[in-house]
């Protein structure tokens, strides 16, 4: 979708927020990879990163997918997490999906 916006628009604005868009996208996912891999199958600095909490640790990240699975949802730095848990910002996200599709969360 993205691609073919960029080939498709004449915009150079427009073209240059999809392609900064399309890089950021494609690092939250590196992010959110290396928060599941182990810190012998990441480079040092990731692992240092990492440890500074500059971005999102094994151990933050991976506190989402245990019981009761209803926080840490932020895959990036983390740093979030505590604000949108106490507020139940994803809580109503997923009220709102609930009402529009009838799909209970996991």
């Amino acid at each position: 979708f993205c691609l073919a916006g960029i080939v498709l628009l004449d915009n150079p604005y427009l073209i240059l927020w999809m392609a900064t868009a399309i890089c950021f996208i494609n690092l939250s996912q590196e992010l959110h990879k290396w928060s599941h891999m182990s810190s012998s199958q990441v480079s040092a600095w990731i692992n240092f990163l990492q440890e500074l909490n500059i971005i999102v640790s094994r151990k933050s990240h991976l506190a989402h997918h245990r019981p009761p699975f209803e926080g840490n949802y932020c895959i990036v730095s983390g740093h979030c997490n505590p604000f949108l848990d106490n507020t139940g910002f994803f809580r109503g996200l997923e009220s709102i999906v609930f009402s529009i599709t009838g799909n209970m969360p996991r």
